[in-house]
Order: structure tokens, then sequence, then C-alpha cells
């Protein structure tokens, strides 16, 4: 199986979910890779991508691949 097959099968939603974490209705969660007390991140479930906006994360952003690497 390729790349683009797995994403084309795998949701961000799913991926968020295996690690037991959600966004908010507004798409916006604590970022799970550095500590966080108010949503950072931003998830784009139209693309499948998501993005950090805090300073302090070196995550950046990017799509259901990139999370789980």
């Amino acid at each position: 199986m390729e790349i683009p097959e797995i994403k084309s099968l795998l949701s961000i939603t799913q991926v968020l979910s295996h690690y037991n974490l959600k966004a908010d209705r507004n798409g916006k969660m604590c970022c799970p890779f550095h500590k966080d007390k108010t949503p950072s991140m931003q998830i784009y479930t139209a693309t499948n991508t998501w993005t950090c906006f805090s300073g302090n994360c070196k995550a950046g952003s990017g799509d259901q691949i990139e999370f789980i690497k």
C-alpha cells in the first residue's frame, strides 16, 4: 500500500481518536507535542491537516501521516 492510498483511507479524526484525542467543535485542541494549557492546535478535517500556532512548538503543521511520525 502506498502513502497516498493510506492517506485516502485514514482521516485525521481517526488518527486523533487512536491517541484518545479530540478537537472541540471549532477544530481546536491542546497540542500534544508541547505543554499546552490553552488550545493552540487547529485541526482541519476537510484537508486532513493540522497546525500548531504556538511559538513554543517545533511540530508546526502537517497531515495525518506527519501527526503519527
